[in-house]
């Protein structure tokens, strides 16, 4: 009976959704002016045509994630799906995603993600993932960690244990959007910190961090180093995009 329930409710909302397409079109997230059908399409064809994907999962090589913590800390892995520059279809697409409440474009991302990672032939093999922490006022306010939905969307695909409480952003900081990589390691420098009833999770693991944007690398390098200093055995990366 509640199977018989659940599946009355999904025609239903797939009903309200077709209606709502053909009486109030959806315009397309990245130039803000084409309109697009379909239930999981958020770009026109245009936009998507110009999506700048990276080749981090197509060739094994020291790619620009590794360049950007090079002398930093290592990683085993890193790649980005896509280039990010703010006044870009990436820009627009990246800001509905945290600002505008359009949680479900996760799966957008993490979906685009997957397919990659199914074409990777070096792909190596991860005992752990987890992503960047936001504070809980942020969480409140916005409703969700962008990275977790993420993370864990991509445990499922490839069959990986998952733990999003690994770390903990114990005090706010300030906006990272305007400062250079100096003024954001010391803006994000000792807000992050490990659940102490997780240490002995991480001990001798390889873990794959996953952010959405990578930029200079200061947030990144910061959960990195906690996870290295607490035991983990190595770090891997993986994001949506990378500042160009």
């Amino acid at each position: 009976m509640s199977f018989l329930k659940e599946l009355l409710s999904n025609h239903f909302n797939n009903y309200i959704r077709i209606l709502k397409s053909v009486f109030t079109p959806v315009v397309c997230y990245g130039c803000n002016t084409n309109k697009i059908s379909g239930q999981n399409n958020y770009l026109c064809t245009s936009c998507l045509m110009q999506l700048p994907f990276t080749d981090h999962f197509e060739r094994n090589y020291i790619n620009s994630v590794h360049e950007k913590f090079y002398g930093r800390f290592n990683i085993e892995f890193g790649a980005a799906l896509i280039y990010f520059s703010p006044k870009s279809i990436v820009g627009s697409l990246i800001h509905h995603y945290k600002y505008r409440n359009k949680k479900y474009l996760g799966t957008y991302f993490a979906e685009m993600i997957c397919e990659k990672i199914d074409t990777c032939d070096f792909l190596p093999q991860f005992d752990l993932i987890t992503s960047i922490p936001i504070h809980k006022k942020k969480f409140e306010s916005r409703g969700f960690n962008q990275s977790t939905i993420i993370a864990e969307y991509i445990s499922e695909h490839i069959n990986c244990p998952v733990n999003c409480s690994l770390l903990i952003k114990i005090f706010e900081t300030t906006s990272q959007t305007r400062k250079n990589r100096k003024q954001r390691l010391m803006n994000i420098m000792d807000s992050i910190a490990i659940d102490e009833k997780n240490i002995e999770t991480i001990k001798g693991k390889h873990i794959l961090l996953v952010d959405d944007t990578l930029t200079t690398g200061a947030t990144i390098e910061s959960c990195g180093r906690v996870l290295l200093k607490n035991g983990a055995k190595s770090i891997s990366i993986m994001c949506i995009s990378q500042a160009v």
